[in-house]
């Protein structure tokens, strides 16, 4: 019998589910074009040959991504055909394994398309986190006919594709030898194979600096960045690409070229300023109640304040304009761990990571180890199970006396727990109990989840606009509304700090910008009988909640460890915070994003409105630096309290 004639089967195997991926991945990103379109740039809805050229620097990444999941099947199969082992049952094991992979590369290809409409970034390792609640995230996938669409044709796609591997491996005409045998012309054929194969999924990126095609870097996502467009940029990516990079870098810090000695020089100079001033604002007046309210995705975009017209917000708008308010405002992250962990502990985040895993020890000066000290109770209020995303550890570390959760309440009304109306009412009910003790203040937190896929809106408000995201901003301002009008009512309002913030925004509208505004821009704010009403333009971001509610209550952190700053009597010149890939630094009239898949900078001019205009593309070493510094220095306060 021919001994190539089962190397030949198996490489046509190989290669006819190779080419199917590359195919389904192509029409998957075609769909997110046209799913998206509204994302793009008008410049670029009619340019096709632009569009196209993203689709076909995609099908390069699904190539990579492909050549890196055939590669274990190509040396065993390669293997087994050169000893004159190989069986048609060993075929089919691999062709469920397969199958498998590119089934979920798939699902991830298209759930990203709905993704991107929430985030406009693509999905990473930090948005896994969602596996741990699996109710809530097929919950969130079928609850809105938009993502309901998607699950349903995912899984058909997935199911179409296991099955036509399958077939291909069905159709293989393997002849099983009776002897075994040893051919180097299979062995050949195999390392080749395997070398193509390692080629491919290393990918390469465009020549410069006068190297080779050959000897260039390996793939990366500066190969997808080819035009003005963001969404287009960001659709010639790979998601199931960007994961597995992810998974290669685990572990791994950002390399900031910055020495200890200078983080440590940079942080002190934060601190001992923040401390000073936190000294000059010591009172003996009586300690106020502190309710935070963290509100989810809530983005100053939505806001009349900000230029709204849909009128979702009066509620907060109202107090807004009856508050400290905050304008020029900015979440530290763009995901909801990320602003628990910056308004709780005066610390920024780090590129999709869970900063709510970070080792600080109990003894760190977070907001609650200060008011728990100066004789507060804590409590906090969460509309899902306390497990996930760590909330539980995190929490009671800090430490909160008590997490009211899902395992409390006994119900959820929503895939995400309890809607807002009825978390409010349940935390107001839970102060009431604790304002009885007149000797003992109260920090109260509150984090809210109605404006939050999936959407569970109750009437009249389910109905009130044609985007359901709108009713759900209308919901939550109304919920808010709620809560604020019976705590007036209560005793221990006039004695009370209200503190208002959102997690984090979401896209609103078209993107300005490589990262959108939006996802970022939130409204901070404190309201109370005593807080004098009053509007501040100049840049604040959640890191400076701690030491801000400190200097109002008039109390002391000798020991403070955070990176924020006192805006009651300190101004910033400069914001640094995270969202998707990109590190931001934002001064009073320019941003900056520096893209760590590429370590390419691009500098913007602000419009009144802090939004994005003007890109200039290249690095700018000093906001380079400026963003490196609070990196290693973000480093050095991790290192010391582990």
């Amino acid at each position: 019998m021919d001994k190539w004639h089962n190397i030949k089967e198996c490489g046509k195997f190989v290669l006819k589910s190779h080419i199917c991926f590359l195919l389904i991945c192509m029409a998957i990103r075609i769909a997110e074009i046209i799913t998206c379109s509204n994302l793009m740039l008008e410049i670029s809805r009619n340019d096709y040959m632009k569009i196209a050229e993203g689709v076909l620097r995609g099908v390069v990444f699904d190539n990579a991504v492909s050549a890196i999941f055939l590669s274990l099947p190509v040396v065993v199969l390669g293997l087994l055909c050169t000893f004159g082992k190989i069986k048609k049952s060993i075929l089919k094991g691999f062709a469920i394994l397969i199958g498998i992979l590119y089934a979920l590369s798939v699902a991830v290809s298209v759930g990203n398309i709905p993704y991107i409409t929430y985030k406009m970034a693509n999905l990473c390792l930090a948005d896994l986190s969602y596996l741990s609640k699996p109710g809530e995230m097929i919950g969130m996938m079928t609850g809105e006919p938009l993502y309901l669409a998607f699950f349903i044709v995912g899984w058909i796609i997935v199911a179409a594709i296991i099955y036509v591997i399958w077939e291909f491996a069905k159709s293989t005409n393997i002849i099983e030898e009776k002897e075994s045998f040893f051919s180097w012309q299979n062995l050949t054929a195999t390392v080749f194979a395997f070398i193509f194969c390692f080629l491919m999924g290393r990918g390469n990126n465009p020549p410069t600096n006068n190297k080779g095609a050959i000897f260039g870097t390996p793939l990366s996502f500066i190969f997808a960045i080819y035009s003005d467009d963001a969404f287009l940029n960001l659709s010639a990516q790979s998601p199931v690409f960007g994961l597995l990079k992810e998974v290669s870098h685990l572990g791994r810090k950002i390399e900031t070229g910055i020495t200890t000695e200078e983080a440590v020089a940079y942080a002190n100079k934060i601190q001992n300023q923040t401390k000073a001033s936190l000294a000059d604002s010591l009172t003996k007046t009586k300690k106020k109640n502190i309710v935070m309210i963290i509100m989810e995705s809530l983005s100053a975009n939505y806001m009349t304040t900000f230029g709204n017209q849909a009128g979702l917000t009066p509620c907060l708008d109202s107090l807004f304009a009856n508050s400290l308010a905050y304008y020029n405002a900015w979440s530290n992250g763009a995901r909801t761990n990320n602003a628990i962990f910056s308004t709780q502990t005066s610390l920024p985040g780090c590129l999709n990571v869970n900063m709510l895993e970070t080792p600080l020890n109990k003894d760190y000066t977070s907001l609650a180890t200060v008011l728990s000290a100066n004789g507060y109770s804590t409590d906090l209020f969460i509309s899902h199970k306390k497990t996930f995303d760590n909330i539980s550890v995190f929490f009671l570390a800090q430490p909160f006396d008590k997490i009211h959760s899902e395992e409390e309440y006994g119900y959820k009304e929503m895939e995400w727990g309890l809607r807002d109306s009825t978390l409010l009412a349940v935390a107001l009910d839970s102060i009431r109990q604790l304002s009885k003790d007149t000797t003992k203040p109260f920090y109260t937190a509150i984090l809210t989840c109605s404006n939050h896929p999936t959407f569970s809106i109750p009437s009249p408000y389910n109905e009130m606009y044609p985007e359901i995201e709108h009713c759900a901003v209308r919901y939550a301002d109304a919920s808010i509304d709620t809560f604020m009008k019976k705590a007036a009512k209560e005793p221990w309002f006039d004695n009370t700090i209200f503190v208002f913030t959102g997690d984090h925004g979401r896209l609103v509208g078209t993107p300005d910008g490589k990262v959108s505004s939006s996802l970022n821009h939130v409204p901070i704010f404190f309201y109370g009988k005593e807080i004098q009403p009053a509007k501040d333009s100049s840049l604040t971001m959640q890191i400076d909640l701690e030491p801000t509610i400190l200097s109002i209550l008039g109390l002391q952190c000798p020991e403070f460890a955070g990176l924020g700053i006192n805006r009651m009597k300190m101004k910033r010149d400069t914001a640094v915070y995270t969202s998707n890939n990109y590190f931001i630094a934002r001064t009073s009239d320019k941003a900056y994003f520096l893209n760590m898949d590429t370590n390419a900078g691009t500098l913007y001019n602000l419009k009144k409105d802090y939004s994005l205009s003007t890109p200039i593309e290249g690095n700018v070493p000093e906001f380079d630096r400026q963003i490196m510094l609070q990196v290693q220095a973000l480093y050095t306060i991790q290192n010391r309290e582990k």
